[in-house]
């Protein structure tokens, strides 16, 4: 699968980009199949539940609010892609980036 490490060289080339620390979306069209979608928009931190919010008086999260960072999703968007379509080890893919 050549995507993945070229996602991964293209994070070197353009540190200002979604990378590593982003998002990542991506659809697959495998010859013969119908496209599967990956959605690696990250998720909300465990404890950001709604007791959490209730329990602190919380009612509305603002475009600048702490609590509307979710955690990166690319990483696992990659292994998640890798783990339905890859035939390397997944480390094996981003050793030789460096």
């Amino acid at each position: 699968m050549l995507q993945l490490p070229l996602l991964w060289f293209y994070r070197l080339l353009n540190l200002m980009q979604t990378s590593i620390g982003g998002d990542c979306f991506a659809i697959i069209k495998m010859e013969g199949k119908n496209p599967i979608a990956y959605n690696g928009s990250g998720i909300a931190p465990e404890k950001a539940n709604y007791e959490y919010f209730e329990k602190k008086n919380i009612n509305k999260i603002g475009l600048t609010s702490p609590h509307s960072v979710t955690i990166p999703g690319a990483l696992d968007a990659w292994k998640n892609i890798h783990n339905d379509f890859g035939k390397l080890d997944f480390e094996e893919l981003f050793f030789s980036s460096y």
